[in-house]
């Protein structure tokens, strides 16, 4: 377990070096702990060098999760669609995944959230947005994806 910068800094290159690597696919701040700021601020730097593909947080509140958006460069594309189509970002991708046809199955015991993932079709994303998010996809996997599951390029 680590948190704060420096710990998590270190962590991560031990990590890379102990799992024979050059870089992780993602790496999250699994829930809040005393130096978040400081833990993110690792991840970041890390993302920057190429060491993480992807940065992210788990378990995280509203104000907490502000409070990174807010200290931080690297933040969700979806989070400016949100803001623009005044939906959450869980609402903003299940309307990008419904739009390109890709079936979705989100999982909530939270009736509220229920309801969210319901009340998706009373906007939709122009094409640019949908470039937007399509643009996140790095195309890159390991190996061993089927070849239905490659998307086409166009919408």
């Amino acid at each position: 377990m680590t948190t704060g910068y420096r710990a998590t800094k270190l962590g991560i290159d031990n990590s890379l070096i102990e799992a024979g690597l050059n870089y992780f696919d993602l790496m999250l701040i699994h829930w809040p702990m005393q130096d978040d700021l400081g833990t993110y601020r690792a991840l970041e730097e890390a993302y920057q060098a190429g060491k993480l593909r992807s940065i992210g947080v788990s378990n995280f509140n509203r104000a907490q999760l502000g409070e990174i958006t807010a200290n931080f460069q690297t933040v969700p594309v979806l989070k400016d669609l949100a803001a623009k189509y005044d939906h959450t970002t869980a609402q903003v991708m299940l309307r990008y995944l419904t739009q390109r046809q890709i079936m979705v199955i989100p999982r909530s015991t939270n009736p509220a959230h229920m309801a969210a993932n319901i009340n998706i079709f009373d906007f939709a994303l122009t094409a640019a947005d949908l470039a937007r998010v399509q643009a996140l996809d790095e195309k890159f996997s390991l190996s061993g994806w089927p070849s239905s599951m490659t998307l086409d390029e166009d919408y």
